[in-house]
């Protein structure tokens, strides 16, 4: 870049301004870079804050995107355009904090190891005061697609266990008819039984229409998630004895670190999803309070509202994040579209209504029971504008 005309002489140009975001995903397995690349793409699609892809970053062995962000046609009778162009020149990397890899693919059990693990989950979910809890503070606090969500969500959890006590029945004990093995005093009658009631069951023309029912509410993802989920607030131990809470606060730990490190003008951390409890988690508890002058918090479709109810240090992590004097700027986007999230608990006391974003996905109902709409914050171009706005000036 040449030199500055209008500047003194001997005047230094001034750097462009470096932001970095470190995007934490949701949960879902997916390859490495898949969710940074779809949403490198739509901030592309920006027409306020223009970009230019410049290529591939490496930072402390993290891999990242490049962007330049583009001026706007000079129009002199907008002075707002004019202000927009003070971005740029502005160097943007967008980076991923991934733990996709990190969630268990589904194992095929032994048939009794099965039912015994599925009735432990719904026993978890369902059969709990404090789901319930999160069900009538949904409806209290007018969130009623939030509550409608979680009874969906309930009732898909018992539908599905009973389809696999009907599957373990028929495959241990098909008719009531018990094999010889397990032909013993009172424990061969109860699987009898067992076997005649899931065989009675599966007789009706009616539960063939079942596991359509549940394909199309996405039962696979959702027993997924409530078993990791279930999991993560166990801090359930690997084959190393090692918490998978504190297996999965180290890997993000580490990229955000490496970008704090960094020579960047300010780090945002756009969480999405289930995304948003393990950055919430991690920023509570970080240990370098100077970082916080230039880290900002992007919380995306988070669920940390309904899931506070179930654990009781996320509900810890959550107020003291909140009343802790450290992160200045935390912005909470929810929509009432999306039935899986809904505003972060307290964050508008806190931070105020320009910090609390509702969205508003048009979208058919077929997409919002499927949970597609918990997507569409990803190419929202209120999201994407504030990634790409303009840094404060000075500093």
């Amino acid at each position: 870049m040449g030199p500055n005309p209008s500047a003194p002489s001997g005047a230094a140009t001034p750097r462009a301004k470096r932001r970095a975001i470190v995007l934490i995903p949701g949960m879902k397995r997916e390859e490495r870079f898949q969710r940074r690349d779809i949403l490198a793409k739509n901030l592309e699609t920006v027409e306020r804050f223009p970009v230019t892809r410049i290529g591939e970053v490496m930072v402390e062995g993290e891999a990242g995107l490049r962007f330049r962000v583009d001026p706007l046609r000079v129009d002199p009778l907008r002075a707002e355009d004019d202000a927009a162009g003070g971005s740029a020149g502005q160097c943007l990397d967008v980076f991923e904090a991934y733990w996709a890899d990190m969630i268990p693919e589904q194992t095929e059990l032994p048939p009794w190891s099965k039912l015994y693990k599925g009735l432990e989950l719904v026993g978890y979910w369902v059969f709990s005061l404090r789901t319930w809890q999160a069900v009538f503070s949904s409806l209290t606090r007018g969130s009623f697609l939030v509550a409608f969500g979680l009874l969906i969500g309930g009732v898909t959890l018992v539908v599905w266990y009973m389809l696999l006590a009907v599957l373990v029945g028929q495959t241990v004990a098909p008719g009531g008819s018990v094999p010889q093995e397990l032909d013993l005093p009172v424990i061969g009658d109860a699987i009898a039984a067992f076997g005649s009631v899931t065989g009675w069951l599966a007789s009706h023309a009616w539960w063939a229409v079942l596991p359509f029912l549940l394909t199309m509410l996405q039962v696979d993802a959702i027993v997924l998630l409530a078993r990791f989920t279930k999991d993560y607030f166990e801090n359930r131990a690997d084959e190393q004895g090692v918490g998978l809470r504190d297996r999965l606060r180290r890997r993000i730990g580490t990229t955000l670190e490496a970008m704090l490190k960094a020579d960047y003008d300010e780090v945002v951390v756009v969480a999405h999803s289930f995304g948003t409890v393990v950055a919430t988690d991690i920023l509570a508890d970080w240990p370098h309070r100077a970082d916080f002058k230039r880290l900002t918090y992007v919380s995306l479709g988070s669920p940390i509202g309904v899931l506070r109810f179930r654990s009781a240090w996320l509900e810890a992590e959550r107020k003291e994040l909140l009343e802790a004097d450290r992160l200045v700027r935390w912005l909470d986007f929810f929509s009432p579209s999306d039935w899986l999230c809904g505003a972060v608990t307290g964050h508008r006391a806190r931070y105020g209504d320009a910090m609390s974003r509702r969205l508003t996905f048009e979208a058919p109902w077929p997409q919002k029971l499927s949970g597609r709409t918990h997507l569409e914050y990803y190419r929202d171009p209120r999201v994407l504008e504030f990634c790409i706005a303009p840094l404060p000036q000075g500093g």
